[in-house]
């Protein structure tokens, strides 16, 4: 979508047309990743070459309290973002602002005599206007209330003081409701701790007004709500989902809300969990929850919690909290950072199984013992007992590493918990060149060297990949998949072109050949399943190898990476770990590979697809496979 939108901008400029884009309600887009993607990758990017591509780019966005998620959104836009203050004097016109008064009373003229009369229209609007300039939800709320009164006067309209405030004008609207005002008003009170799109009409809407107000509804009154308090509503209807509601503006959010109700909500919530009572909204929100009861901390330190929302979410969540943290539960953090990616992608047990592995990486004693079996054994390790070990580096948690060797030295590339990639010469721990810092979590990570030159390709969660040379020192942006990287090889044609393949969590390939500056070609394709491994083979370039997420392997053709054109090897199940190899001379390739089902080397010999079982009683899902030098 970005690269199509500038490219519609570079051709409207050399038609020689001035441009204006203007993106309204960026907090309103479908979901949290959605208005983070479009923040992010669209909006700010727009603005940073707006001045070349002689654009102008408006984006409105509701600004919200410090670390709120509004405010978070309009941080990402860069810094590059001029911010106005829209609701001021300085921007809204008197003039504009009666209109507006105006023209929402006389579009409402059927529903009472009295919005009939033009001239007395304008005489009420400029009162309306006068009071709550230069608010316009404030005129927008006053306007709603007189036109939905069945019971207003001429009399009550002369002698009636408009009010100057939200709060004042949202009281005088509840008001004319009598017996129901309270029920309005609980229901809109539960309805106001609702997260990105909302509630869905029921039990966790109604289970959270009884948690708020202390008394219980059906969804008869929500029924009524949704007939009679509908001008408070957005509601969001996404494909193959139930409508969800949420209030349409966070000043109402702000009336209704008492601070000590977001601690109960969240218990509430955290029930919810426990009882596989979810419809879906706390996969995404139930840490948002948590943030806004100031229980980040034992959030973060529940298994329970954690396993059951998406934790790339969840993560950026810990981050918006930032100092807000106990000690516990930053390690926490780290420990779920570095699984994060097994976390969202695993089984139930495996998931388990690795958020074992990390409590007992970095000491969080509540996400031990959770694996049901123990998963951590090594199959087919040559141990070699060496005189000498030495400790590189220490202090950071590290998710990523590999080795490269060029000569005489070996380049150890290593990325933290942070989102930073480290380089060290072995030899003597020394650091070879400056980190590189992301900003994401990186996911996977993969080295090559020519001669004197290194090459570095990494892949992060949000479908970034980027390559590093030696010879420049920078990182560039090379790439977006459409899911998160899962593996990334690259291969050296010389000192200065090489080949990158990479693949991601949605079943998307990418190959390029490159020089250290520019893309030379690029094919890419969709196999149809996760891809969780590939590798370019050691013969001929007539194919490369890619490990799936329950169809083995595929072989797919350089010149078409589609699942089409694939031969496969699904007896290997699930696999995530592949390495090119010959084990027959006249082979015209071949590749190791660990899966679920099975352990061996698939190949093709004249054609046809050959495999040689290692271990078909093989069951090494997470196994990782280390060539001998």
């Amino acid at each position: 979508m970005r690269k199509g939108i500038i490219d519609a901008v570079r051709r409207r400029r050399r038609a020689g047309r001035a441009l204006i884009i203007v993106l309204d309600g960026l907090d309103e887009a479908a979901d949290t990743d959605a208005r983070k993607r479009i923040a992010r990758d669209l909006i700010r990017r727009l603005g940073n070459e707006a001045q070349r591509l002689g654009i102008t780019v408006i984006v409105s966005c509701r600004s919200g309290i410090p670390a709120s998620e509004n405010e978070e959104l309009i941080r990402l836009l860069g810094g590059s973002c001029v911010r106005v203050q829209a609701d001021s004097e300085e921007y809204v016109s008197l003039e504009d602002f009666i209109a507006f008064a105006e023209a929402r009373l006389l579009d409402h003229e059927d529903k009472m005599p009295i919005w009939r009369d033009e001239d007395r229209v304008v005489e009420i609007a400029e009162k309306v206007a006068n009071a709550a300039y230069p608010v316009y939800l404030v005129a927008q709320l006053v306007t709603r209330s007189l036109i939905d009164d069945p019971n207003l006067t001429e009399r009550e309209l002369e002698n009636r003081t408009f009010p100057r405030t939200v709060g004042e004008a949202f009281e005088e609207y509840l008001a004319r409701f009598g017996d129901d005002e309270q029920k309005l008003r609980d229901l809109l009170a539960g309805l106001s701790h609702a997260r990105g799109a909302g509630f869905t009409l029921g039990a966790t809407w109604l289970e959270v007004v009884t948690c708020v107000s202390g008394r219980t509804y059906n969804e008869e009154d929500l029924n009524w709500l949704l007939r009679s308090g509908a001008a408070f509503l957005i509601e969001t209807v996404a494909t193959d989902e139930a409508p969800r509601y949420r209030l349409y503006h966070q000043a109402l959010v702000d009336m209704l809300q008492e601070p000590e109700d977001a601690p109960a909500v969240y218990r509430l919530m955290l029930g919810r969990v426990a009882a596989s009572a979810d419809d879906g909204y706390l996969r995404t929100h139930l840490s948002g929850h948590a943030v806004a009861a100031g229980m980040i901390s034992e959030f973060l330190l529940d298994p329970t919690a954690v396993t059951a929302c998406d934790i790339t979410v969840a993560l950026r969540d810990a981050a918006r909290a930032g100092r807000g943290i106990s000690a516990a539960a930053d390690k926490a953090r780290l420990a779920l950072s570095s699984v994060a990616f097994e976390l969202e992608t695993r089984p139930d047990s495996e998931r388990r199984a690795y958020l074992s592995l990390a409590g007992h990486q970095y000491d969080v004693p509540s996400f031990r013992g959770r694996a049901e079996h123990s998963w951590w054994n090594a199959w087919y390790a040559d141990w070699d007992v060496a005189s000498e070990h030495m400790l590189v580096e220490r202090g950071r948690p590290y998710t990523e590493v590999t080795v490269v060797k060029s000569g005489n030295d070996d380049l150890i590339v290593a990325a933290d918990a942070d989102g930073v990639v480290n380089f060290r010469w072995a030899d003597d721990r020394a650091e070879a060149f400056s980190q590189l810092s992301l900003g994401a979590v990186i996911t996977c990570l993969t080295a090559s060297a020519a001669g004197d030159q290194f090459v570095v390709g990494v892949g992060t969660d949000i479908g970034d990949v980027y390559v590093w040379d030696s010879r420049h020192q920078t990182a560039r942006r090379i790439t977006q998949l459409d899911g998160s990287v899962t593996s990334i090889s690259i291969r050296q044609r010389h000192q200065t072109r090489f080949e990158v393949l990479a693949t991601s969590s949605d079943g998307s390939v990418e190959k390029q050949e490159r020089s250290l500056t520019r893309r030379i070609s690029r094919a890419t394709g969709h196999i149809g399943i996760a891809a969780m491994s590939c590798c370019f083979v050691s013969a001929r370039d007539t194919f490369i190898a890619v490990g799936t997420a329950g169809s083995g392997i595929k072989m797919l053709r350089h010149e078409d990476l589609s699942a089409d054109s694939a031969l496969g090897a699904p007896d290997a199940g699930y696999v995530d770990a592949l390495y090119p190899a010959r084990f027959a001379a006249d082979q015209e390739l071949s590749v190791v590979a660990a899966g679920t089902a099975a352990f061996g080397v698939w190949g093709l010999e004249f054609g046809f697809l050959r495999e040689q079982f290692l271990d078909s009683s093989w069951s090494g899902r997470g196994s990782t496979l280390l060539p001998r030098k």
